[in-house]
């Protein structure tokens, strides 16, 4: 053994890998914290045996599966689809280690399955999350102990329906540009047009984020127009990962195995359209991870938005606004909308957590139907 070999001491279990309480509270934390409550009557339903739920002028239905967990179908404003599918396909944790164990470990959440191991939420509490941890591979977070370094992708489907099945994927580029006005008087200015262009096939459709978001993309219908003339749709925005996303012709059976297999040159021009996009992030674990890695700080998105859909901002038709009048530096006026306030006093122990009836853990069977669980779903013990 070299002289300059370091043998590394044991690690032993203790307080800091447990999740109950350590250290002084903060100032002030003894104080009970802000409580979001409802004055009013529901402004959402929900139909626990259709699994459908409506909030404002969006519904949705939900599932769940085994092997994928939630997802979301027929996606609807004001009665009209927008999304026909959404959810998650497979989740993907690759590590990264001075040894061949941690070198050589990567995860397919669809392997164990994420619905196995459904929790409940706990009334008032967010939900805590779990996950697996030499200098080059992650940061010293303990006595001999390392995070292995890893990445997550999490890859999504999402097949939206703009006005009907048959849509369009438009792309609108800033383009820099070196022109004259009529009023510039020979003058050049240096300034930017946007310029419109349509994604005809598949063999056009892997796709990577312009810099400075300098080119959006969204699902359109030609064979539509907005008030103003313009194809109504959804843009979207940026999520990661080495095509930021890809979009194909939809078929009912497209198993994610081979992507190179999805992009036969089908034509993107007014089909039923699908984007697979991945989400994802780089996570080197520090102190701060322990006992459990920090998940309100690990995020990844793609946006999904109204483009030319709707006339109008659509908050612009809620009854919860107020305008001022000024005069002179004072209120002369105040138009509240007709929005109710609210008179009635809160009784706060009515928002005390009951954890007594929280369900624990549930888990969702591969097969829809069971010879001993005609509804699929089991209590676990």
């Amino acid at each position: 053994m070299s002289s300059n070999f370091t043998v590394l001491g044991a690690n032993f279990d203790g307080p800091w890998a447990r999740l109950d309480k350590q250290g002084t509270a903060m100032t002030y934390d003894h104080y009970p914290p802000p409580t979001a409550v409802m004055p009013g009557s529901n402004r959402f339903s929900i139909d626990t045996k259709e699994n459908y739920v409506e909030w404002m002028d969006f519904s949705f239905f939900l599932s769940y599966n085994r092997d994928n967990g939630l997802r979301l179908f027929n996606v609807q404003y004001k009665g009209k689809r927008i999304l026909y599918e959404l959810g998650l396909q497979e989740a993907l944790a690759h590590y990264a280690g001075n040894d061949p164990v941690q070198s050589s470990t990567t995860y397919f959440d669809s392997k164990p399955g994420v619905g196995p191991s459904v929790v409940s939420l706990i009334d008032g509490y967010d939900c805590p999350t779990w996950e697996h941890r030499s200098l080059q591979y992650g940061w010293t977070i303990h006595d001999n102990l390392s995070g292995s370094i890893h990445d997550h992708v999490l890859t999504y489907k999402a097949d939206i329906d703009i006005f009907g099945e048959k849509n369009s994927l438009q792309k609108v580029e800033f383009v820099p540009v070196t022109t004259e006005y009529p009023w510039s008087n020979g003058a050049k200015r240096n300034t930017m047009k946007i310029q419109k262009s349509f994604i005809q096939n598949e063999n056009e459709s892997k796709i990577n984020w312009a810099p400075n978001g300098a080119a959006t993309y969204a699902i359109v219908n030609k064979e539509a127009r907005n008030t103003f003339g313009e194809h109504p749709g959804y843009k979207f925005s940026p999520g990661c990962l080495p095509h930021s996303f890809k979009l194909v012709q939809r078929h009912e059976r497209h198993p994610i195995i081979d992507f190179a297999k999805f992009f036969d040159g089908e034509s993107l021009d007014q089909e039923d359209l699908v984007i697979w996009f991945n989400l994802g992030m780089h996570h080197a674990p520090h102190t701060g991870d322990l006992p459990n890695t920090v998940f309100t700080t690990a995020h990844s998105a793609l946006i999904i938005e109204p483009l030319n859909y709707l006339d109008l901002d659509a908050s612009r038709a809620t009854s919860q606004q107020v305008r001022l009048n000024y005069k002179d530096g004072k209120v002369q006026s105040v138009k509240t909308f007709d929005s109710q306030n609210v008179t009635c006093h809160v009784d706060a122990s009515q928002l005390i957590p009951n954890f007594w009836r929280d369900t624990g853990t549930t888990s969702v069977l591969r097969y829809l139907f069971g010879a001993s669980q005609e509804d699929g779903i089991v209590n676990a013990t």
